[in-house]
């Protein structure tokens, strides 16, 4: 499976568990901005799509991790999605 549609199957897996687990609550957003929030930032003030990239499979590894936490793991795999969206296929 190549990477471009590896991280379009993750989008879909992201939008179907949002849509399951319902809209985030304060908690949860506050959660994930602790977690998160500031190295999100990092990446994002960056030009190299390759630390996007590694923070994408950290999150989802975390967000593997969040059974027990719906609303948290849909959080973090939606955002695993937007770091991840128009990064071209082979440099991931």
């Amino acid at each position: 499976m190549g990477s471009s549609r590896t991280w379009g199957v993750l989008g879909v897996a992201a939008a179907l568990t949002v849509l399951a687990a319902g809209a985030p609550d304060d908690k949860v957003a506050q959660t994930f901005q602790t977690l998160f929030g500031f190295r999100i930032g990092q990446v994002r003030n960056t030009a190299e799509r390759k630390d996007d990239v590694a923070l994408a499979e950290e999150m989802l590894a975390a967000a593997r991790r969040m059974a027990g936490e719906p609303a948290l793991a849909a959080m973090i795999c939606e955002s695993v999605y937007d770091l991840s969206a128009g990064i071209p296929e082979g440099n991931a």
